[in-house]
């Protein structure tokens, strides 16, 4: 069962890396294609992606696999994308029909967010690699 995590884990980690490095492509097409606001979210997006499914192949290797990991990689990843990609269109927008004061507060609350969204998935690879070791 643990061979069978383990495989699983690395694919999708690949399934990850391939994923983002495609935003990036997109980004630029994106950017080549005369949607230049859309280009550099794409790119950070891309980068976390593409960081984070990387780190997971490490950890695949690493560590020992279990459930947990299977099921807090593809939720992290998936509600990252998801989310910074509609917070993204909407700050373009500038929340657009809404008034200023609504926008300031989306963007605030999209902005938490995200950090909240990074902080998680960071201390979800150091907490594994930490009671790797101890």
């Amino acid at each position: 069962m643990t061979l069978l995590l383990k495989a699983t884990h690395i694919v999708l980690a690949c399934l990850g890396i391939i994923l983002g490095i495609t935003i990036s492509f997109i980004a630029l097409e994106n950017y080549n294609q005369g949607r230049p606001d859309l280009a550099p979210w794409r790119f950070g997006m891309s980068v976390f992606l593409t960081l984070y499914a990387s780190a997971q192949l490490v950890t695949a290797f690493k560590v020992k696999i279990t459930s947990p990991h299977l099921f807090i990689f593809p939720t992290i990843y998936i509600f990252f994308a998801a989310f910074w990609e509609h917070s993204s269109r909407g700050y373009i927008k500038n929340w657009a029909p809404s008034p200023s004061g609504e926008a300031k507060i989306q963007n605030l609350i999209c902005l938490t967010i995200i950090i909240a969204t990074l902080i998680i998935a960071t201390r979800s690879i150091i907490k594994t690699h930490r009671h790797k070791h101890n």
